[in-house]
């Protein structure tokens, strides 16, 4: 246990406390350090504020003042209140380092005098010290450059987490504020979405929710280094339920097999494409989309996952799913085994590219097939676009198309969420995007 008594023995001796100061307007308190040096009264704001009813004084079983770790408050306080306390300690280790500081021997240049304000400033110091070194823009640039858990980020996800660190840059810039932990609080997603909608070039409601999903990324990161105070962020809002056109583009069984038909290393399709265009890895990526149109994966199981796919039977695979950290069984038809076949087995599939450059062969792929329907759909700010429709082609496509084609076929829910895995049969239904054309005419027929 860390003492609050700070001495050094025949030469000095102080007391510090943790008191709660000033009162904001979330009903939370300003976490000061107080002690009294020669007579001489000294306050430090700590960087931190608590609620008064989780703050916990010093008394028989409580040798200093600290917050209240409670159970029954919820995961996010908790969280919030043991980083409090443990900036708390740091503050007490801190005092003893400056106990340590005046009583060595110092150096003619060194010289610290044992007072109230020596130990002001050598604390202010020791904070100062530690806000630059958690600086929000060195940590995250930190992450994206560095490897993440033994792997890099792949090309799309910096890229993508690059965007998002210049996105909230140019928000500190315009709103005025400084690019700090405390910037992270309990009103900073309303801000950041008020800022987003009243740019010039306001930001897609998707692509808010996608940008605030990044950030919750990083200061998740922060969270387990002990830099964040307020845990606000597992609160913030990133998922929509927003249904358009754009959102629900389907490819039908005879638009997956002319992609499945296409020849990558004939003239024709070598006519029609950018000589340096790596035709080897975009059959490659054409092929895990294929696979994953008759199989339900998302794409983030087309690499590894899909490479340790168990043969159960002849038209049957057993899957682990890495966002439901589950396996799954999904069928196997005869598409799926000339492709397997094609590369020898499924562990010698080849890997699955980078998000972005899986979009473009996939989409470029789609184009080559013919699939150049017009497709008209409404933006999240309600306006009416159109597009080509391989331009809207997305990896979770394949998924889609899967539970929609399925679906024409009569087969029920129960059965496709086996493959999918779906708890949620309303989930699973949202999937199902036949129009109400093909509805009546299957009625009819």
């Amino acid at each position: 246990m860390i003492s609050t008594n700070i001495s050094i023995e025949n030469e000095f001796s102080f007391n510090v406390y943790f008191n709660l100061n000033k009162k904001y307007k979330n009903n939370k308190y300003e976490i000061v350090l107080k002690t009294k040096i020669k007579g001489e009264k000294v306050s430090i704001p700590i960087g931190a504020k608590i609620e008064k009813d989780f703050w916990i004084k010093r008394d028989a079983t409580h040798p200093y003042e600290k917050a209240k770790v409670d159970s029954s408050s919820g995961a996010v306080k908790q969280k919030e209140c043991k980083a409090i306390n443990k900036k708390i300690e740091k503050l007490l280790n801190f005092c003893h380092d400056y106990a340590d500081a005046v009583n060595i021997a110092p150096t003619e240049n060194e010289i610290i005098e044992y007072n109230a304000s020596t130990f002001k400033e050598f604390i202010q110091k020791k904070l100062k010290g530690e806000k630059l070194a958690d600086n929000p823009d060195a940590f995250i640039t930190d992450y994206i450059n560095k490897k993440e858990d033994g792997k890099l980020l792949s090309i799309g996800t910096i890229r993508n987490h690059r965007i998002c660190l210049e996105r909230l840059k140019q928000f500190c810039k315009d709103k005025g504020y400084n690019l700090s932990w405390r910037l992270f609080n309990e009103d900073f997603e309303d801000e950041f979405r008020c800022w987003a909608n009243a740019k010039k070039s306001s930001y897609s409601l998707n692509t808010v929710d996608s940008t605030l999903s990044t950030f919750k990324v990083w200061l998740k990161k922060a969270e387990e280094k002990g830099k964040l105070v307020s845990l606000s962020y597992h609160h913030w809002h990133t998922k929509h339920n927003v249904k358009s056109e754009k959102t629900s583009i389907v490819l039908s069984e005879e638009e997956i097999e002319r992609i499945y038909q296409l020849d990558f290393n004939s003239d024709t399709i070598k006519a029609k494409v950018a000589p340096n265009l790596n035709l080897q890895r975009m059959d490659e990526c054409r092929d895990l989309f294929i696979i994953a149109c008759h199989t339900a994966l998302r794409f983030s199981d087309w690499d590894e996952n899909i490479r340790n796919a168990e043969i159960i039977t002849e038209k049957c695979i057993k899957v682990y799913n890495s966002k439901t950290k589950k396996y799954v069984k999904c069928p196997m038809n005869d598409t799926v085994r000339k492709l397997v076949s094609k590369y020898g087995s499924f562990a010698s599939l080849p890997k699955a590219p980078c998000k972005s450059t899986a979009l473009n062969y996939i989409r470029l792929a789609a184009k080559l097939a013919s699939i150049i329907d017009d497709v008209t759909y409404h933006t999240d700010a309600g306006e009416t676009k159109q597009d080509k429709k391989y331009n809207l082609i997305g990896t979770h496509t394949a998924r889609r198309s899967f539970v929609t084609n399925l679906k024409k076929k009569g087969i029920a829910s129960e059965d496709i969420a086996v493959a999918t895995g779906h708890t949620t049969l309303s989930i699973l239904e949202g999937y199902d995007k036949q129009t109400d054309i093909e509805r009546i005419s299957r009625l009819i027929a």
